[in-house]
């Protein structure tokens, strides 16, 4: 079980919150009611129009986003919150709350559509936010494929001599996506939507490479577990706008060669312009060659 990564919070993800706090409240809505199910639960016989009668107190098309916030039981609840907490407040930080509520929708649209395309005549009920999580973890696939993902398991004792072990993004995500994708071809009967899983996940991760190629999701370079300390230039510890966009030269600038330096943890930035902008102090320019690589060049003296 994943419990965190090595990417630092830029800003209170007060969205992720909110829509953990919403799926709570909808579970107790739940558990106080058992009508909620059956009414704002998708069903994708009822979406088809396969069965149009098998539940007359369904809403129908509503329900693709209203399901979302519905959960079968409390592991179902607190597992995907946890999911939610630990990806959605990566890409909170990376797209902004606004375009985050658009890219929520889309994929959960995305997820409740391939559900529904694969099991047209299904009559169970479609629960949980997995579909748009799936889209969330997509995106951090996207963003941050390096950033290390640290796994609590009894199996990473037999492998490693120690219960948690770091996993780069590209490796656990990787994982995961393949067994959603196995799981899914061998048609298991274990109450899982992997169809949506994969509709989702697949959306998410083509919407945040597109953004992502126009400036618009920022990214930043991961650091390492534990206390991060290096010599990092006073000069180079600023951070600069890039015409006004939404970004930030994310990351640990940690650039040698300068007579001050000071023993400082990286920089927290506060607000994000485009990955690709750069800063111009004195005779030195400082930004990202691309999305992974820093640079900083000089002029000779």
């Amino acid at each position: 079980m994943e419990i965190g990564d090595n990417l630092e919070d830029v800003e209170r993800p007060w969205l992720t919150l909110s829509l953990i706090a919403a799926c709570c409240l909808a579970y107790g809505g739940e558990l106080y009611s058992g009508e909620i199910a059956s009414r704002f639960a998708e069903i994708p016989a009822v979406l088809t129009g396969a069965k149009p009668d098998f539940a007359p107190e369904n809403i129908g098309l509503p329900t693709i986003l209203t399901s979302a916030f519905l959960h079968a039981d409390p592991a179902h609840l607190l597992g995907n919150m946890w999911f939610l907490w630990i990806f959605g407040r990566r890409i909170e930080d990376s797209f902004g709350r606004t375009m985050m509520i658009c890219f929520i929708l889309i994929c959960q649209i995305a997820a409740a559509a391939a559900e529904t395309l694969t099991h047209p005549t299904a009559t169970g009920y479609g629960l949980g936010a997995s579909g748009f999580i799936s889209g969330l973890m997509g995106a951090y696939l996207a963003l941050f494929p390096t950033a290390k993902i640290r796994d609590f398991d009894f199996a990473n004792y037999w492998l490693a001599g120690r219960f948690t072990i770091a996993w780069p993004a590209w490796i656990w995500l990787g994982f995961w996506i393949v067994f959603q994708l196995i799981a899914a071809r061998t048609d298991r009967h274990d109450g899982v939507a992997y169809a949506a899983h994969i509709g989702g996940f697949a959306v998410g991760f083509v919407i945040s490479r597109i953004l992502h190629a126009f400036g618009l999701a920022a990214t930043y370079t991961p650091a390492s577990f534990g206390p991060t300390r290096g010599v990092l230039s006073a000069t180079d510890a600023a951070v600069a706008a890039d015409e006004g966009k939404r970004a930030l030269l994310f990351g640990r600038l940690i650039f040698c060669g300068s007579s001050v330096a000071a023993s400082c943890s990286p920089p927290r930035p506060t607000w994000r312009p485009s990955p690709s902008a750069a800063l111009t102090i004195g005779s030195c320019r400082i930004g990202y060659a691309d999305i992974w690589r820093p640079f900083r060049t000089c002029a000779p003296k």
